[in-house]
């Protein structure tokens, strides 16, 4: 083999080990629930963790994990992006591809769009990368996720998704208080780049599409 097909064989191999890119990358997510909650019960893996204590209906719930460094929240109720660090920043609406399937979420009888939003970030390890914070306001009867979603890279993309949501049961002898079923939605997903990636549960869906960036 010659020296010179010697290196381009070696730069071809090499290359396969080389991060996807080391730019900025696009994310996009569209959230929903399923309306159909039979598999909730005929899934034993995913049934909810019932919770015998009370919670205060009307607690704040804005910051349940104040603990953990985060490159961004985004309100789930108020539909709001706040980035919180250098190195992330909200994806335009210009950007966005998944409108039409949003739409069919929207009007569709069997699911509920709960967001569709995204963000730009840089290209980071798994060790160095934050995850993105998903928030909500008060906890009511509705079964609303919060939680974190974590972008990184590990010679592939991956998503990490840990989400967890509670229904709040209203309480008979006390209506401010309410009993609680919990939902975990967690997956850690090897992604491709500019493809359509849908994940779920019986409880929530997701579709996520990612690519690279460039203002």
């Amino acid at each position: 083999m010659s020296i010179i097909k010697k290196s381009i064989y070696f730069t071809l191999l090499l290359g396969f080990n080389l991060p996807l890119y080391a730019g900025q990358y696009s994310v996009e997510i569209v959230l929903f629930k399923q309306l159909n909650t039979q598999g909730i019960h005929s899934e034993y893996w995913n049934r909810p963790e019932l919770i015998s204590n009370t919670i205060d209906i009307n607690a704040d719930q804005t910051h349940l994990n104040n603990d953990q460094s985060a490159w961004a929240e985004y309100n789930l109720q108020n539909q709001q992006f706040l980035p919180m660090s250098d190195g992330i920043s909200e994806l335009p609406n210009q950007y966005y591809t998944l409108n039409s399937s949003a739409d069919h979420l929207r009007y569709s009888p069997n699911y509920q769009l709960l967001a569709h939003f995204g963000w730009i970030q840089k290209s980071r390890s798994k060790q160095s990368a934050l995850p993105i914070r998903l928030i909500h306001d008060k906890l009511t009867s509705d079964i609303i996720p919060s939680g974190e979603l974590k972008l990184y890279i590990s010679r592939f993309l991956h998503i990490q998704v840990d989400l967890k949501a509670t229904q709040c049961i209203t309480s008979h002898v006390d209506p401010q208080t309410c009993d609680t079923h919990i939902y975990t939605f967690k997956q850690n997903r090897k992604m491709r780049s500019q493809e359509l990636h849908y994940l779920d549960n019986p409880v929530f869906g997701m579709l996520i599409y990612i690519t690279p960036f460039s203002s």
